[in-house]
């Protein structure tokens, strides 16, 4: 299975360095806090800071929308040229900057950095015919996604390609095919794009992580649906793979770089995790933190080798945040205390009982 990732990674790595200078960013953690976001306006044309109507559309933490299927985008609006957004990890990135006029007609979408540490200074920059030309900035995570320069990664990421029945049939042959294939396909503009070093690492960690959790993990369930309805694959003929099918996991990066995640799929990375392993992982219900971990770590290390203690949070907050947001149904009084006594004050614990009172937060809560 490494011999197969190589692969990818090669290919990967003959890409040119970018065009900035490499960011340095602490590790990242779970916090609940704000962000900061300074926001000026030069113009040759009409527009000024009063003409535009500029918002922030923030994500949760594991966020998911009422029908469990979208991100939700939650407008933080700016006042007085500043802007406080809410943040549940200490930095994220490619979060979205929609700039409106007054007619509230989107004018440029933008990707800004945010840290909680770091307050961003954003000037937008137009020309006499009110079109956005540059955007100069500084602080937050100093990475800005300007003039679509993610834009080809994310448009390849959504590649598919219609192959035979016979790919999907054979569980070897699919992962092969998904590994050699249909992945690089995916990332391939990872060697164009005019990325930093650091940039370039961040993002292929998350789209490779994000691509094997939600592509290739879900085999059997995508087998008998799409597999069925596109490909001409007879249901029959999918068997559920030995559990060594899985290990390609392994080499996915599960560290505290999962919180930035750049293609904002951590909710569907980590509830798949939970659905699709075939490895008896069960809803936590009433059970001890503690006593859950303990079995999902050593279920899970079948697959991934020593599963990190952040993983193992966030498998604990979506096991929960299902029952809540899915389920509809609220924590019971032991499963409140069961959050408390493992948890204490901490952030995560905090997190998990806010959703409990408030399963899908927005900018007031």
């Amino acid at each position: 299975m490494k011999k197969l990732f190589g692969f990818l990674i090669c290919m990967l790595f003959f890409a040119q360095g970018g065009c900035c200078e490499a960011i340095v960013l602490p590790e990242n953690q779970v916090r609940q806090g704000f962000a900061e976001v300074n926001l000026a306006v030069e113009s040759e044309g009409t527009w000024t800071a009063d003409s535009l109507q500029c918002e922030i559309l923030w994500t949760t933490l594991l966020d998911v929308t009422n029908d469990g299927k979208w991100r939700q985008l939650i407008p933080a609006m700016f006042h007085g040229g500043a802007a406080y957004v809410p943040m549940e990890t200490l930095y994220r990135d490619n979060v979205c900057l929609d700039i409106k006029n007054t007619r509230g007609q989107i004018v440029e979408s933008i990707g800004i950095g945010l840290h909680q540490d770091k307050p961003l200074n954003l000037t937008l920059k137009f020309d006499k015919n009110n079109h956005l030309v540059d955007v100069i900035h500084d602080g937050g995570t100093g990475r800005i996604n300007y003039s679509g320069r993610y834009s080809n990664i994310l448009s390849d990421f959504g590649t598919t390609i219609i192959t035979s029945a016979k790919d999907w049939e054979d569980s070897n042959r699919f992962l092969e095919w998904q590994i050699q294939s249909m992945m690089p396909e995916n990332l391939k503009s990872l060697t164009t794009a005019d990325l930093t070093d650091d940039e370039r690492q961040w993002i292929e960690s998350d789209l490779t992580r994000t691509y094997c959790a939600t592509r290739i993990l879900p085999y059997v369930r995508m087998a008998k649906t799409w597999g069925v309805d596109f490909v001409g694959v007879n249901p029959d003929n999918i068997k559920q793979p030995d559990v060594e099918f899985y290990r390609f996991l392994n080499d996915c990066d599960f560290s505290s770089v999962m919180l930035n995640d750049f293609s904002h799929s951590l909710r569907f990375v980590c509830g798949n995790l939970l659905r699709d392993l075939p490895l008896g992982i069960t809803p936590i219900g009433d059970k001890p933190v503690s006593d859950w971990q303990a079995d999902t770590k050593a279920r899970l290390n079948v697959v991934i080798d020593n599963p990190s203690q952040l993983l193992l949070d966030l498998l604990t907050m979506t096991s929960f945040f299902n029952q809540i947001q899915y389920d509809s149904i609220p924590l019971s009084e032991a499963q409140i205390e069961n959050v408390r006594s493992f948890y204490g004050n901490s952030e995560i614990g905090k997190i998990i009982l806010s959703r409990n009172e408030n399963p899908f937060p927005n900018v007031f809560h």
